[in-house]
């Protein structure tokens, strides 16, 4: 599986409006959307495991990640396989993990990931 990604603009940390309605009855929630950073190697790990369960085969990676301007961050090269060994057990540190990938020039680059929480009724 060969990827190229893009990293996330900031967005603005912002409350959004919901409206559900129950027959005559209309229900106003607020759901508060902020953005955080997050190291993109744990973004890309867990969403290739995820690819790994969900197809139910191991495979081959390589991710190149660019900035928002287009700049190469970095890449990641490695196989599905590491996580065979981990099935049903807590995976080790992502600095442990990583020491497995064939290629590995993300360093701490971060990435920014929005997070919504539950709606509150208002």
């Amino acid at each position: 599986m060969i990827l190229k990604l893009r990293c996330q603009l900031r967005g603005l940390d912002q409350d959004s409006e919901m409206f559900m309605q129950s027959g005559h009855r209309v229900r106003k929630f607020i759901v508060r959307m902020t953005y955080h950073e997050v190291p993109i190697i744990e973004q890309l790990m867990g969403a290739f495991q995820i690819i790994r369960h969900q197809i139910r085969q191991d495979f081959e990676f390589m991710a190149t990640v660019l900035s928002d301007k287009n700049g190469n961050i970095g890449e990641v090269r490695g196989h599905t396989r590491q996580f065979q060994k981990y099935e049903g057990k807590k995976l080790p540190s992502i600095s442990e993990f990583r020491k497995e990938l064939l290629v590995d020039t993300l360093g701490t680059a971060t990435t920014w990931m929005l997070d919504e929480a539950f709606p509150k009724e208002v």
